[in-house]
Order: C-alpha cells, then sequence, then structure tokens
C-alpha cells in the first residue's frame, strides 16, 4: 500500500490569486487606454466630411499610400485654407513651436530652458519684423495669408479635444494662428541661413592678433578691397567679449535651426540626356535637418486654372517652396549672401539712449520686452534698444562682460521690410523664364 499525502490549499489562495490577477488586468487595460489616449487618438482623420464656414465651394482632400494629401478645390483661396487644415492637421505642434519660437514666448510653454532662445528671437526682433511685412502685404497675399490662417484655426477648432501628443506632454494648449505667424516662420528661416555676422567677429579677433596682412592670408574675404585697420576700432578686451557673445549664440544657435557652414549645390541635366521627356531639376535646400522635417509634401489643384502646383511645402506657409506647376520647375539653394552687418555705435556720454550718426545724435528705440516663464509668476523683461542701424546685442552676454564691449548694432537684411511671401505665390502661377524671374524679383 502507498501512501500520499494531500496539499492543503489555503482558502485565501485563490481569491487572493484572482484579485492579484485583477489588479495586473487592469493596469495593463489602462496602460492600453493611457497609450490610446496620448499617441493613438490624435491621429488624422482622413475619412470624414467636414463643413467649414469660410469656404466657397466644396474640397476634396484625397492621401494616397503615402500618405501625401492632394487638394482639389474650386479656387486657390479654398485650396490654401484646405492646406492650412492639412498642415495643422500633420504638425500642429510644429506649426506652435514655430510660432512660439518667431515670437520669442518659447519659454512660455517650455519653462526657463528656452529663456535664452526667448531673449535672442525678441532682441534680434523676429516678430517685429513680421508685423513690419505684414503691414505692407499685397491685397492678394494677404488673402492667401488670411486663407490659410483659417484652415489652420478651423483645424483647431474642430480639435480642441484631440491634439496632438506632443500638447498632453508639455501640458500646453495651442493658440489661434494668425497670418504673422506664417511671415515670423519665414523670417526665422532667413536669420537660420545667415551667419556672417558671427564671420564679422571672428575676422576683427584675426586681425587684431595678426594683423590685416597675415589676417588676409587665412581669411580670402579679407583680400578684396581695402584691409581694415587692426581690430577695426576695437581693442582686446572688446573682442574677448566679443568671443564671449560668439560663445553665447552657439548656446542657442540649435533653437534656430541654423545650417551648417559646409558648401551648397543645385544642378539641372538636359532633356536630351535623360531616360524621360523633362529635364532634372535638383537643388540642395541646405537646411537642417529635423524631426518633424520642415519640408511637408503637398499637391493643389484649384479648378478654375489659377492654382495647380505639387511638390514641398513648409508646413506654416501657403503654396510650394520647391516643386513644379504644369509649365516650370524650381528650387531653392543656400545662397550664403552677405546680409548682415556689425556696426561699433557711439553712445552720446550725456545720453546713453542717443547715439552718434555723422555730427549729430539720434535717439534710439527702447522697447520693454515681456517675456512669460512657465513656472514662474513675475515675466522677465528685456530692454531692447534699437539704433538706426538695428538693435544692440550687447545685452545677450554676461554683464560683466557687457562693461568691455561698446554698444554693437545687428543690421539683417531680415529687418527691411520683404515681399518673401508675394514671391513665393507669385511662383507658383509662373509659365515661363520672364514670370518665374518677375516672381523672384517682387
Amino acid at each position: 500500500m502507498i501512501e500520499r499525502t494531500a496539499t492543503h490549499v489555503p482558502s485565501v489562495f485563490f481569491p487572493l490569486l484572482s484579485l492579484v490577477l485583477f489588479v495586473l488586468a487592469a493596469l495593463a487595460l489602462a496602460f492600453i487606454g493611457v497609450l490610446w489616449y496620448i499617441f493613438w487618438r490624435p491621429l488624422a482623420r482622413t475619412k470624414q466630411d467636414l463643413v467649414i464656414d469660410e469656404l466657397a465651394a466644396p474640397v476634396e482632400i484625397v492621401r494616397d499610400r503615402w500618405g501625401v494629401p492632394h487638394i482639389y478645390a474650386g479656387t486657390a483661396r479654398d485650396a490654401f485654407l484646405a492646406q492650412g487644415y492639412v498642415h495643422a492637421q500633420d504638425r500642429l505642434f510644429q506649426l506652435e513651436y514655430a510660432r512660439l519660437l518667431a515670437r520669442g514666448s518659447l519659454a512660455e510653454a517650455l519653462g526657463p530652458a528656452a529663456l535664452e532662445a526667448d531673449r535672442w528671437s525678441r532682441v534680434i526682433g523676429f516678430w517685429r519684423a513680421a508685423e513690419r511685412d505684414v503691414a505692407a502685404l499685397a491685397p492678394e497675399d494677404r488673402d492667401a495669408l488670411t486663407a490659410y490662417t483659417a484652415g489652420v484655426n478651423a483645424f483647431l477648432e474642430a480639435n480642441q479635444l484631440r491634439r496632438p501628443a506632443e500638447f498632453t506632454i508639455v501640458g500646453h494648449v495651442p493658440q489661434p494662428w494668425q497670418i504673422q505667424d506664417s511671415v515670423g516662420i519665414l523670417k526665422v528661416l532667413g536669420w537660420a541661413l545667415s551667419m556672417n555676422w558671427e564671420a564679422e567677429l571672428v575676422r576683427m579677433q584675426l586681425i587684431q592678433r595678426l594683423g590685416p596682412e597675415r589676417a588676409a592670408e587665412l581669411d580670402p574675404a579679407l583680400r578684396n578691397g581695402k584691409l581694415p585697420a587692426d581690430g577695426d576700432g576695437l581693442d582686446a578686451a572688446a573682442l574677448a567679449a566679443a568671443g564671449q557673445l560668439m560663445a553665447a549664440y552657439q548656446e542657442v544657435a540649435g533653437w534656430f535651426g541654423n545650417a551648417p557652414a559646409a558648401g551648397s549645390n543645385n544642378w539641372v541635366v538636359n532633356a536630351q540626356r535623360v531616360a524621360g521627356p523633362m529635364p532634372l531639376l535638383a537643388n540642395d535646400p541646405h537646411l537642417t535637418v529635423s524631426i518633424p522635417s520642415l519640408w511637408y509634401e503637398n499637391h493643389i489643384e484649384a479648378a478654375d486654372g489659377s492654382l495647380r502646383v505639387t511638390g514641398a511645402t513648409f508646413a506654416g506657409v501657403p503654396g510650394v517652396v520647391s516643386g513644379h506647376n504644369d509649365h516650370i520647375a524650381w528650387g531653392i539653394t543656400a545662397g550664403r549672401a552677405d546680409n548682415q552687418d556689425l556696426y561699433v555705435e557711439r553712445s552720446n556720454p550725456a545720453d546713453a539712449t542717443q547715439f552718434r550718426a555723422g555730427d549729430q545724435w539720434l535717439p534710439a528705440t527702447i522697447l520693454r520686452e515681456q517675456m512669460a516663464v512657465r513656472g514662474q509668476q513675475k515675466p522677465v523683461i528685456e530692454e531692447v534698444v534699437v539704433t538706426r542701424h538695428g538693435p544692440l546685442i550687447n545685452t545677450l552676454i554676461p554683464a560683466e562682460a557687457r562693461a568691455d564691449l561698446p554698444p554693437l548694432a545687428l543690421r539683417w537684411s531680415g529687418h527691411s521690410a520683404s515681399s518673401a511671401i508675394h514671391g513665393l505665390l507669385q511662383l507658383q502661377s509662373a509659365a515661363d523664364w520672364t514670370s518665374f524671374r518677375a516672381a523672384l524679383a517682387a
């Protein structure tokens, strides 16, 4: 006979195991729910009918197997409105980031880590320049920007409870789009492709340390024309302070998407040398790689014949930036033009707000920029002094180094009223070499 001892299972074991399994299942479901709420729920709805009051006629948006939106509208105005909608649908956080960067309000959403970028933005004056451009807009350009803005805001209005994951993670609520925001994006982009103000400081340091003749051997730009005097009016202490200014900018340059300093290129292959019936155009815009990309592929058509373009667009700007219509193709490549200058100003010993202009003292414009910072009750105040040449950039370095640096004013072509939007929109319908050149000359 074999004896076996029965194992006794406590009466509380199975209820406890059931409770543990229930809790684990509940946690798993909660985790899946959070993932759905943050990441899946905000994804673009591409199969639905929408009613947007600003549209004059029905618009159809068809996404191909790569997710590229093809917009079919009755007029260019309705097409730009739909483009604003799809840009917001796919790139809303990118739009908000670009808007805040141009306004100098990133710290409002991201906290103290973005404050230095805001200070540079306010001093350089992207938003001031954008408002200047908007005030000078041609009526047809204002109409296009207004339509695009209505599209962005239509998406915002219809999706207040379905914002992209980044807004949930950061805890930020996007504000309505304005036409100044589209112009401001182009201002920041123009700045990112401008970099010679730093080169001017480096040249001054080379001249101060090596003398004009030897400096010219290292920098070909100094060989053209009359060589400047030693240090170009700045002593060793001032040039050291200027070095701190460059270092301070390098700390924030990444926020603005500054392009690398290497060369850029473009090329065209004649139709007789390719397999197809048309020539090939290639271009290197020379912009910093980012996630998401600055580029957004888009195809836009208006039934009235006013618009039929396809190519790469900028999220935040109407039209196609690099692409083609039925007649021509176009691209962009960084030209590295000299569009920035630094001016050593002389302030009036009797009045620090006045600066020398020939034989007279001219008053500067004093601006008090208030910057909200997330987590801080009081705004940060940045006093911006703008001379006839441009804003003084001395305040962007530590106070102890600032005393050694004379007032340096930054002049940038982006400060002047620009018709970049007008030229871009004219490109959409250019039909030949003459109209193409006319668009770029606008």
